[in-house]
């Protein structure tokens, strides 16, 4: 080989870089608004040839400069390499900390060896190391791409990296092995061969960038083109499917130049397709039509706006179809003048006949909205304001149409801001049926209406469309015939009443005539009293069971055990029948009731059963809880009751008399008064439960009453034999206003040992409460009766003595029996009750019981 001068060979190496800085100028200049980090590549070879430059002035300038500062602007020169190739890449520009760190520790060693103990082989050694660390770096990125289309174009660039990384070790090779020279200038030396290696890999390296970026550009100009293509059909597709197409007029030539699409919309063959304008017009455009595209046409090349316009095309079969056709855009000539015009058409048909049908539709669905029996309306849901009302409603609201309209249905007080709250809240969503809902009318007149409503979309807007029915009318003609029933009922009720207690006043009257008799003879009339006495309390029996129809008799509750409950009363109520009880279930099961009224049902229920089986038969009671779900049971909440079946296998019930089982005085039998059935219903219901029926003909019936379930504990409510008679002695106060029953009440006092003062009002009963006070002479007790006519009654009449005499003790009593006070006596201030009728034994164990 030839020897060469170092000088020589830095000299070529400045020209290399300076050649190759200059291609990579170039190739920055025409791709930077393309690629990132192109201009980072070209600092990177004016860093190079900088280097090469101070190299070339060792001797002339300072070693710092020549040497501490040439190798660090080499690196950095490397430095700005790594940055632009992230750039290219496609990642952030950021200050590597691993890049800077290497960086110091190559000038500190660089300074060390040059400044504090020169040593040029440890030089090279630190540079060729983080050359080698550099290149390594690079080529490590580029081959961890996250494009693969950039990890496949950057491979002659890695290679190249790769080569500058192999000369790096053969360089340090070189050095650890031991280099004899110590001079810098030197001929024919290994190193002549490193730095010509160097300039062809800087060559190589421009190369590879070069071909990275035209390779990259290729295949970008391939994706667009491929994109583009693409496009193109997929923009076909669309113009094809939107029945679209693009036209260009040669204005001078007079010529029509058409896409595809033209001839599907206009129905012309493309080979018999002139191109002439005039014959397009002869042929094609409705004749009625074809003045306003010419003025159309002329207006646009006149004015120079684009201007649209809808026509009718015939086709060659002879179809009508509707196109729109817009001249978009107008070019004009070098001399300014008006040259060719471009634009696009498109098939309306289809459009035109939706619209037909649209307003075909509307035109139907407006005479059907004003022709409509009914209440319609339109209202914006946010707003509530009226857009359009029908005759119907203006008739039923008594507002004009004009009056309504821009108004809400809150401003005329159709209905109130709380309810159509409700209303929007419960029709969110969903449409809204409301059975039977109260509107007000103009001048405050209500409205009964059946209202529905539902959320439509009209015009972008947000619509509600109500509809409703006035039931007014009907709902008067319901409630004429429900009281034309009540007074049937009535009727039928009063004639029961009436033959029931004519019949026991017989008893009554009769047996009193005969007492008189015998009275006289001397004769005993024992029987005759007890069978008076007997039919004055079958009497009571029927009031009681009239008064819980009427009211329902409010219940006194206690906790009451059913199973024990049903083991008394079914047996009891089973004397002297043919049937026999089979009683199954119920232990533990407790509700809450009057014992007396829930007792009484049981009665009742389970008579009907015995007397639906004449021959005899089994009554099957069972007593069960049961969890019964919304709706199962009707009139009944969801919840956890106590149900009690009783079921016959007598000839069961009539389906056309099953929905009057529970009217009062109805009967399918020849004997009872036909209240049992009613009076079950009332005392269930005022307990919170409901009495259900299932009955077949020929195969018996089932009644199954349900009463909620309680967890309290039993109370000690059972029956007890009647108390002997306790005498006692002292002043009782009676107020009561009716004579007959004062007498009476004070025959039995007397009798048992009291001496008894009569007032016929709460007013006298306190002036003569206080005058025995002061007299000395205080009354035990007082009995009040609750109604007086015309005066003071006992309920007011209680509370002032309470508050004159904290200790007086009142009985309160009434024939009222289904009065609350009668069923709470405590809670309005009374110590006890004594229900009319009563017998003296009765009175006897109402005093014992204040008294003690």
């Amino acid at each position: 080989m030839m020897n060469l001068d170092i000088y020589t060979l830095l000299m070529g190496q400045l020209l290399v870089s300076a050649v190759c800085a200059l291609t990579v100028f170039l190739l920055w200049k025409n791709n930077r608004d393309r690629y990132d980090g192109l201009g980072l590549w070209f600092w990177s070879y004016v860093t190079q040839a900088v280097y090469m430059a101070l190299l070339l002035l060792r001797g002339h300038v300072p070693d710092f400069v020549s040497i501490v500062l040439a190798n660090t602007i080499g690196v950095g020169g490397i430095l700005f390499l790594c940055a632009g190739l992230r750039r290219f890449f496609g990642r952030p520009l950021d200050l590597d900390p691993v890049n800077l760190g290497g960086l110091a520790v190559f000038v500190s060693v660089l300074y060390y060896y040059t400044a504090v103990q020169p040593s040029l082989p440890h030089r090279n050694l630190n540079f060729n190391a983080f050359l080698l660390f550099f290149c390594a770096r690079c080529a490590w990125f580029t081959a961890r791409a996250e494009a693969g289309e950039l990890r496949r174009l950057s491979l002659p660039l890695r290679h190249t990296l790769l080569a500058f990384c192999g000369l790096s070790l053969l360089r340090i090779s070189y050095v650890l092995i031991g280099h004899p020279a110590h001079e810098f200038l030197r001929e024919a030396s290994p190193d002549s061969v490193f730095i010509m290696v160097y300039s062809a890999l800087v060559g190589m390296l421009t190369f590879s960038l070069f071909l990275l970026v035209n390779r990259r550009l290729m295949s970008d100009m391939e994706a667009d083109f491929n994109g583009r293509m693409e496009a193109e059909k997929v923009l076909s597709g669309a113009l094809r499917v939107a029945k679209l197409g693009t036209w260009r007029w040669d204005i001078k030539s007079n010529r029509l130049n058409w896409s595809d699409g033209m001839y599907s919309i206009f129905g012309i063959d493309k080979n018999s397709f002139t191109g002439d304008l005039g014959d397009v017009v002869a042929r094609a455009i409705h004749p009625d039509d074809r003045a306003a595209v010419e003025a159309s046409n002329t207006k646009v090349i006149r004015d120079g706006a684009p201007a649209g316009l809808a026509y009718r095309v015939i086709w060659p079969d002879g179809g009508m179809h509707w196109v729109y056709a817009e001249a978009s855009e107008l070019l004009k000539d070098e001399a300014g003048a008006p040259s060719v015009l471009k634009g696009y058409a498109q098939d309306i048909t289809d459009r035109k006949m939706a619209e037909a049908e649209l307003s075909s539709s509307k035109e139907r669905f407006q005479k059907a909205f004003h022709a409509a029996p009914f209440l319609m309306s339109l209202s914006e849901i946010e707003t509530g304001r009226y857009i359009e009302v029908n005759d119907k409603f203006c008739e039923v609201t008594g507002f004009s149409r004009e009056e309504l309209l821009g108004r809400t249905s809150t401003e005329i007080g159709w209905i109130g801001c709380e309810a159509r709250a409700r209303l929007l809240r419960e029709s969110n969503g969903s449409s809204l049926r409301i059975p039977e809902l109260t509107l007000t009318a103009k001048g405050g007149r209500p409205v009964v209406c059946s209202y529905a409503c539902e959320r439509v979309s009209m015009g972008g807007k947000n619509i509600l469309l109500a509809i409703a029915e006035d039931i007014t009318s009907l709902k008067k003609a319901e409630s004429a015939m429900l009281v034309a029933q009540k007074l049937d009922a009535l009727g039928t009720l009063a004639g029961g009443i009436a033959h029931d207690f004519n019949n026991l006043l017989t008893g009554i009257t009769g047996n009193l005539s005969m007492m008189r008799n015998m009275a006289a003879s001397g004769r005993d009339i024992g029987e005759l009293v007890q069978e008076a006495e007997t039919a004055c309390f079958t009497a009571r029996g029927l009031a009681r069971q009239l008064l819980t129809f009427a009211s329902g008799g409010e219940p006194v509750k206690v906790t009451v055990d059913m199973a024990a409950l049903v083991r008394e009363s079914v047996p009891f109520s089973l004397r002297g029948s043919p049937a026999r009880a089979e009683i199954s279930g119920g232990e533990g099961l407790r509700v809450l009731g009057d014992r007396e009224q829930l007792f009484q049902v049981l009665q009742n229920l389970t008579v009907n059963a015995a007397q639906a089986m004449a021959g005899g038969g089994v009554v099957l009671v069972s007593v069960r809880a049961e969890d019964v779900s919304e709706g199962k049971v009707p009139a009944l909440r969801a919840g956890r009751y106590v149900c009690v079946e009783v079921r016959d296998s007598g000839s069961g019930i009539a389906a056309e008399s099953l929905p009057r089982i529970f009217d009062p005085y109805f009967s399918t039998k020849g004997q009872g008064r036909g209240l049992g059935l009613a009076v079950c219903r009332s005392v269930v219901v005022k307990h919170g439960g409901a009495i259900a029926v299932v009955s077949e003909p020929g195969k018996g019936s089932a009644f199954s009453v349900y009463l909620p379930l309680t967890d309290r504990s039993p109370s000690d409510s059972g029956r007890t034999a009647p108390a002997p008679l306790k005498v006692g002695s002292g002043r009782v106060l009676i107020m009561d206003d009716e004579e007959v029953v004062y007498k009476a009440l004070r025959r039995m006092l007397s009798a048992l040992g009291y001496e008894a003062e009569v007032v016929g009002d709460g007013r006298k009963a306190l002036e003569a409460w206080a005058a025995a006070q002061k007299s000395g002479r205080p009354f035990l007790a007082a009995i009040m009766d609750l109604t007086i006519p015309g005066g003071m009654g006992g309920a007011e009449a209680v509370k002032l003595l309470k508050t004159s005499d904290n200790k007086a003790k009142v009985l309160v009593s009434s024939g009222y029996s289904d009065d609350p006070i009668m069923a709470e006596y405590a809670s309005y201030g009374f110590d006890g009750v004594l229900a009319k009728p009563y017998r003296v034994e009765d009175l006897s164990a109402a005093l014992s019981k204040l008294l003690t």
